[in-house]
């Protein structure tokens, strides 16, 4: 969790994919997007999964350009593209 002013401003949660992957989630309130709270919460999440022995994995959808941008700038390379086709 990720904090300014006492105020939760994001949170990252990790959950293990198939062996040896760890995936996140990751949300940021609007209000401090572009201010670097993403780029801290995977920065200290990548070094604690690889702490576990694990490999990072981030995941975003194709439509989610902010997002892709932010896990570029930190090293994440695109594997495979997911597309929404439908919203249900």
């Amino acid at each position: 969790m990720a904090y300014l002013e006492g105020q939760p401003v994001g949170i990252i949660a990790s959950y293990c994919g198939v062996e040896p992957f760890e995936s996140l989630s990751i949300l940021v309130t609007p209000n401090c997007r572009q201010r670097g709270v993403g780029k801290a919460l995977i920065s200290r999440w990548v070094k604690e999964v690889e702490k576990r022995g694990r490999v990072a994995r981030y995941r975003a959808n194709r439509e989610n350009i902010a997002s892709r941008r932010l896990c570029e700038s930190l090293g994440f390379v695109a594997h495979s593209h997911i597309q929404i086709l439908a919203e249900l």
